[in-house]
C-alpha cells in the first residue's frame, strides 16, 4: 500500500486543501483525510496500520489512527478516543482551545503512544498516553501540569 496527497490547486477562497489518500495492491484509492497545512504520516511495524497527524491549524492538532483492510479502511479520531475515556483530569482540556493531540509513535503492531498538549492559560499541559487497538484500552501513562 502507498500514502500519497494530492494538491488540486487553490479553492476559491485562495486555500490548498490537499486530500491524504491510500492506494491499495491492484489500485482501489481510498480518500483518508483532507488538510490544509501539513501532516505526517507513520506506518505500524507490521503495515497494517497508520496514523496521521494532522496540524489543522495553529491552535489545534489531531491524529487519525487508521486500520487499512481491502474491507474497508476503519479511520479512529485521537480526540474522540480520549473524549470517550471519561479521564477527569484532562476532560476539561479538551474543550478548550490550544489543544495538540497527536501519535507520537507505535509501541507495538497494536500500540499507540498519543501525546496531549496545550497552552492553556496560566500554564501549559503535557499528558502521555498508550492505546491498544486490539482492546481498546486507553491507559494514561504521564501526566505532567
Amino acid at each position: 500500500m502507498r500514502v500519497f496527497y494530492v494538491d488540486p490547486g487553490e479553492n476559491q477562497d485562495g486555500i490548498h486543501e490537499y486530500s491524504l489518500r491510500l492506494r491499495y495492491p491492484g489500485g482501489h484509492v481510498d480518500t483518508l483525510d483532507t488538510f490544509t497545512r501539513s501532516a505526517e504520516v507513520s506506518w505500524s511495524p507490521s503495515g497494517e496500520r497508520l496514523f496521521v497527524n494532522d496540524f489543522v491549524g495553529s491552535n489545534v492538532a489531531e491524529c487519525l489512527i487508521i486500520t487499512a483492510s481491502r474491507e474497508g479502511t476503519k479511520i479512529q479520531s485521537a480526540t474522540r478516543i480520549l473524549s470517550r475515556a471519561h479521564i477527569p483530569e484532562i476532560s476539561e482540556h479538551l474543550k478548550g482551545d490550544h489543544v495538540y493531540i497527536t501519535c507520537s509513535n507505535w509501541l507495538s503492531s497494536t500500540q499507540l503512544h498519543i501525546e496531549m498538549q496545550g497552552d492553556k492559560f496560566p500554564e501549559g499541559f503535557e499528558y502521555h498516553f498508550t492505546y491498544d487497538l486490539r482492546s481498546g484500552k486507553l491507559a494514561i501513562t504521564s501526566p505532567k501540569n
